[in-house]
């Protein structure tokens, strides 16, 4: 009896010692893990090392299963790219290594060329931000697989969104619409982009071909209006240049055509005599209508010729003048296409519906400024740059405000900061209720890294428009990339007791858990 007593105690015991370890290995296991983590973020990541690095190799050990094995590395891509995004991770090493591994198992994985394409061009945190790592790919992509025309598209755009080589890209996508079973659209975007590059007599020529042969009527007019935009274009470029050689001549920019002409540059000012021939021929009609006052009843007859012969001449004259003035009605409806496609976000319509306004009437300022608009939508800012002078020889020799930001931008979005600085403190001393230089002044700053600068510029316009959403933006983003979270967090907590629209407000708590990571 007392043996069992015994036992029983020290199996009871034994289980309470069985569970004290259990226990405390779980709690355990929290500071290890902890500690683990240390190690790894001091060692770097193990996972993304690879132990064998030739495809051949792989080959040979799978036995004959090179298909399943360039799935399962392709699953890897896929992890180490999710994994990396979630970690904010701006180092893709081994993205470039695995994708190859898995082209080389199989070649005609096209998948793995199309995705993986896109990993390696995207900028980081989002990719790894290698867009020449991306052209090899599709390259070796093209030459395993020669009819596949989808990897000529996505070679094509790796050249126009990421590298703006708008040559290279046009050719590419004209090859790949010479492909089997390749859409019309490449075709359109050949040409398309070869204007955009400045390739006027290229772009031409594809146009040209597509209106030859397309079967849709709408393709057809699609193709006559961008061929009619390139004639424009054409002319837009002969006038940026001759307005430089004025400069380069006079030493300054020209402010008027009549300053063309007496420099011999011009034959002629152009002339819009829209309202003159209205005026006139409502003048004449009134003249003849008074011919038959006072006028004998022996001489009525001859009158009757008179004013016949006088109406004709004047409604000839009236025809011409509506011809003209439904030139400025046609300007006037490319202007508000334009302004809508860039409302819809169709950038590419809207900068066609913009260089036809002024094409149509190239002295008017307003078109021009569509134009602008259109351009900086599609990135097209060396484009714009080149429009300088015209801006400025049609606003008298000075530029508008508006305008001016908008180079500014340019030069922003082109890296050239100091140009653009110098431009946005010159509107900021024109005017200071201006918030829009302000705002791209601090963000200038920002880029530069000159944190302080920026911290003041945004302060000094939000001290005037405590609900300026960019300003509160710039600021926020300003402190996150100087190393000051809790003051990126705080500003935007502070918003709150301000007036800000929901959409503000929206983004507002994005980047609060942005900050907050």
């Amino acid at each position: 009896m007392s043996n069992k007593s015994n036992a029983s105690v020290e199996g009871r015991l034994a289980r309470r010692i069985c569970w004290v370890i259990v226990i405390g290995g779980f709690l355990s296991l929290f500071p290890i893990q902890q500690g683990i983590d240390r190690t790894e973020d001091a060692m770097g990541n193990v996972a993304d090392a690879l132990y064998l690095t030739s495809g051949q190799v792989l080959s040979r050990l799978s036995l004959g299963h090179e298909g399943l094995l360039a799935d399962i590395y392709w699953t890897r891509v896929v992890q180490y790219v999710g994994l990396k995004r979630l970690s904010h991770s701006t180092n893709f090493d081994q993205l470039g290594p695995l994708l190859r591994l898995t082209t080389e198992l199989d070649p005609h994985l096209l998948i793995a060329y199309r995705f993986g394409s896109i990993f390696l061009a995207e900028k980081p945190p989002g990719g790894a931000g290698q867009p020449e790592e991306a052209l090899r790919l599709l390259r070796r992509g093209i030459v395993a697989n020669p009819d596949y025309w989808r990897l000529w598209e996505d070679l094509g755009f790796i050249y126009y969104w990421d590298l703006k080589d708008y040559a290279n890209a046009a050719r590419v996508f004209q090859a790949g619409s010479e492909r089997p079973g390749a859409l019309v659209w490449m075709r359109v975007m050949a040409a398309t982009v070869a204007a955009q590059g400045g390739e006027t007599q290229t772009s031409r020529a594809l146009w040209s071909e597509i209106y030859r042969h397309a079967d849709n009527e709408q393709v057809r007019q699609s193709a006559i209006e961008h061929l009619a935009a390139i004639e424009t274009q054409d002319q837009i470029e002969k006038l940026n240049q001759l307005l430089a050689r004025y400069q380069k001549r006079e030493g300054r920019a020209a402010r008027s055509f009549h300053e063309l002409v007496e420099a011999g540059y011009l034959a002629d000012v152009p002339r819009d005599q829209t309202l003159g021939l209205a005026l006139f021929g409502l003048l004449g009609v009134k003249a003849v209508a008074d011919l038959t006052r006072g006028v004998s009843s022996k001489r009525s007859r001859y009158t009757v010729v008179l004013k016949s012969a006088l109406y004709l001449a004047i409604g000839s004259l009236v025809v011409v003048g509506a011809r003209v003035l439904g030139l400025d009605w046609a300007a006037e409806l490319y202007m508000w296409s334009s302004q809508g496609d860039v409302d819809r976000g169709q950038y590419g319509r809207a900068y066609t519906n913009a260089v036809q306004a002024v094409g149509l009437r190239p002295g008017a300022l307003q078109y021009w400024r569509t134009l602008a608009v259109a351009k900086l939508a599609q990135r097209q800012f060396e484009s714009l740059l080149d429009d300088h002078l015209t801006f400025q020889f049609l606003d008298g020799g000075t530029l508008d405000e508006q305008d001016a930001y908008r180079f500014a931008l340019c030069y922003f979005y082109l890296g050239e900061y100091d140009k653009a600085l110098s431009i946005t403190k010159h509107l900021i001393q024109q005017n200071r209720r201006y918030a829009a230089p302000y705002v791209l002044q601090g963000m200038t700053y920002s880029a530069q890294k000159k944190y302080a600068d920026a911290e003041l510029t945004f302060l000094d316009i939000l001290q005037r428009y405590p609900t300026n959403q960019a300003a509160v933006e710039g600021l926020a983003q300003t402190y996150y990339l100087a190393g000051k979270r809790d003051l990126a967090i705080q500003l935007l907590d502070e918003t709150a007791k301000y007036s800000f629209p929901p959409g503000a407000r929206k983004r507002f708590e994005a980047l609060k858990a942005l900050y907050g990571r």
